[in-house]
């Protein structure tokens, strides 16, 4: 004799909250985003002034940038340099030696900020420059650094064998997400190059990296000095 198996009864529960909705189409765009993102080594860069603004707190830091070297144009350049918010400036951020470290540690500098990641190609060919322009510069007081937009818990070991394989001598830390976002605004192509005057102004951004970018990028050093003079 066999006996059937009656189903189980099953109690329906709302698991599709509209906060988890809300979240999962973040998530998915997010990375929908990053599939179709590209980092080639022939991205033609683009040079602004762009505006800054401090966005809503977001927690954590590392990813959920939008990375691609293929970027639109950024917006028309407004009149004058952008000033950095204080509550950007004032952000903690890590080194890959374990310090820690603000943007405002930094007031009364030129200083040479690269938003970046280990995996980009044009990144890859920007990093000579800087670390030249770090050696030609460094005794005028410019400083250079480098911010990953990687995530340090999944690529430590990565960007440490980079910042080893191609001797940086500048400082390299781990960019704040709210940080990263404000800076590159509605155009998240990496490399972006910002130049920053020593009153915590930008002077210029450059998006993506090509040969014409090296001198440009000392041109702008050398009028952010002139000024400070």
């Amino acid at each position: 004799m066999t006996i059937a198996l009656k189903p189980r009864p099953t109690t329906a529960k709302r698991v599709w909250t509209s906060a988890r909705c809300a979240l999962a189409i973040f998530t998915f765009t997010l990375l929908a985003v990053a599939l179709s993102a590209s980092c080639g080594p022939n991205d033609v860069p683009n040079s602004s002034a762009g505006p800054v603004t401090a966005p809503p707190a977001v927690a954590g830091s590392g990813g959920g940038v939008t990375t691609t070297a293929s970027a639109p144009n950024p917006p028309a350049a407004p009149k004058g340099p952008m000033p950095i918010p204080a509550e950007l400036k004032n952000l903690e951020m890590k080194t890959l030696k374990g310090g820690t470290f603000k943007l405002a540690d930094y007031d009364g500098k030129v200083v040479v900020l690269d938003l970046w990641a280990s995996w980009c190609g044009p990144c890859r060919k920007e990093v000579p420059e800087l670390i030249a322009l770090y050696n030609d510069y460094k005794a005028k007081g410019v400083e250079v650094i480098g911010l990953t937009i990687e995530e340090e818990a999944d690529a430590s070991a990565a960007v440490n064998r980079f910042a080893d394989d191609f001797k940086i001598n500048y400082t390299v830390g781990w960019a704040d997400l709210t940080l990263a976002r404000a800076l590159m605004g509605s155009n998240g192509g990496i490399p972006q190059t910002f130049v920053i005057t020593p009153d915590g102004r930008i002077l210029k951004r450059f998006v993506g990296y090509g040969p014409q970018v090296a001198p440009l990028l000392r041109q702008t050093v050398d009028q952010a000095l002139a000024a400070e003079g």
